[in-house]
Parts: C-alpha cells; structure tokens; sequence
C-alpha cells in the first residue's frame, strides 16, 4: 500500500511537470503547429505568477468561458440555464479543487485565469494516474511497470480519464 502511493505520488508530479513543460515547448517552439480542434486556437496569453506578469502562446478554446464561470462559481451553472449542466461532476471537481488551493495561489501570486488553468491541469493529471494505478491492480499485470503506462498514456490520452477511473473502480468495489 505505501508502495502504491509513494509510485502514484510520484506520477503526479512527473505528469503535472510533463504537462506544463510539454505543454510550453509544444505552444511556444514553433517545432509543431497544434491543430487538434476546431475551435482551439494559440494565441499570447498573460498570465500573473509571483505578482509579475508572464505572456507566452497558449490555447484559448472558444467554450473556455463557459467552463470558466463554472470554475469560478459552480451554483451558476445550476441555477440558470447553463449549456454545459451536463457536465456537473468536472466542473464541481475543478471549482472545489480551486476553492481549497486558492489561498497557496494567491500566496504565489497567481491570478485567477492561471489558478483555474492549474487546478485544471491537477485534476486531470490524479485522474489519469489514478485510472492507471486501478488498470495495473485489476489487469494485475507482471511485467508492466507503473512508468510504462505513464508514457503510453502520454501517447493516447483521451478526454474521459474521469469515465475510465470510476469504471475501472467499479470493478474494485
């Protein structure tokens, strides 16, 4: 059990430092123009980190502000007729996750925008590692390490992490 949680403690922190470091080279190098969707664009984003303005290319999706005002007050996606009611659990995750670090974000002098991006960024990443611990413990693989389902995942994420950890956790009940 402890090894458990030391390894999945572990992934998250090399998961969150892969995402932004690739998530920075990726927008910011030119070495590759993303075009995953149709209504993401890059555009120069400034952001506040440690009361200092930071500006680098960063994705803007054209729904980011309705998930968004979700994010930053989730009782208005309930009470008023909000297209994405649909998606309550992330959104509440995301809002709570936000609501407690809130505080170590405003120490660090993270503006909203960025506070929210990094709540967003923890969230997917203890799903994802979560679904991979729970895939190893129910396929009891052998040979498979923890790490090499962490950079298969890298290859082939995908958007419901969320679907596959409570589906895989099921089988754990």
């Amino acid at each position: 059990m402890v090894n458990s949680v030391k390894t999945y403690l572990s992934l998250n922190v090399i998961t969150i430092f892969l995402s932004i470091f690739f998530g920075y080279f990726l927008f910011n190098s030119q070495f590759v123009e993303p075009d995953y969707y149709v209504c993401t664009r890059i555009v120069e984003q400034t952001f506040q980190l440690f009361n200092e303005p930071i500006s680098f290319n960063f994705p803007y999706s054209c729904d980011e502000n309705e998930y968004f005002l979700g994010f930053k007050d989730f009782s208005f996606i309930i009470f008023n007729d909000h297209s994405y009611q649909q998606r309550p659990l992330y959104i509440l995750i995301v809002f709570i996750f936000n609501e407690i670090f809130s505080p170590i974000y405003n120490f660090l002098g993270f503006d909203q925008k960025l506070g929210i991006y990094s709540s967003i960024i923890f969230i997917h990443s203890i799903i994802l590692n979560l679904s991979l611990i729970l895939i190893l413990k129910i396929a009891n693989f052998k040979r498979l390490k923890y790490y090499d389902l962490f950079f298969i995942s890298l290859i082939n994420s995908t958007e419901h992490r969320l679907l596959v950890m409570l589906y895989m956790y099921s089988f754990c009940i």
